[in-house]
């Protein structure tokens, strides 16, 4: 009785671990990895789900976002989103979709994430992505050269 018992706390055990590592989503490399697949392809829903757009845009704006009025925050972040991903697959920005990454360094720490990666093509271009889960998915908040 004993060992059906334990094997069965095991199992469970098991089960929980397997499917707990599961939920968490991809990794941090992974997320980078195929966001700049993205904007190679031009894939601009692939492009909207690898980014938290609040996150960037907080960032980016810090108080004169946060402060704004709720219908005022949507709209600014609807704008964002939209102008984001139009200099993703059009603009300024597209230049991330001819990059050949060789990742150098992935820092997970909680729920946040550094990957670096350098471009093959270009080996003085260095890029940091920051990173910060939500939902139990890893997003790009951050983007910056070094």
């Amino acid at each position: 009785m004993k060992k059906l018992l334990s094997r069965a706390i095991l199992s469970c055990c098991l089960i929980f671990l397997v499917f707990s590592g599961c939920s968490r989503g991809s990794s941090p490399k992974a997320t980078v990895l195929d966001f700049l697949k993205a904007v190679r392809a031009k894939d601009g829903a692939k492009i909207q789900n690898s980014l938290s757009f609040e996150r960037l845009l907080t960032e980016k704006d810090g108080d004169s976002y946060t402060k704004l009025a709720p219908d005022a925050k949507k709209k600014a972040l609807d704008n964002f989103r939209e102008g984001m991903v139009n200099q993703l697959m059009n603009g300024q920005l597209n230049f991330l979709g001819d990059i050949d990454p060789k990742v150098e360094k992935e820092n997970e720490s909680g729920e946040t994430a550094e990957v670096i990666i350098s471009n093959t093509r270009n080996q003085k271009m260095t890029l940091s992505f920051g990173l910060v889960r939500e939902g139990g998915v890893w997003k790009i908040y951050t983007i910056s050269g070094r």
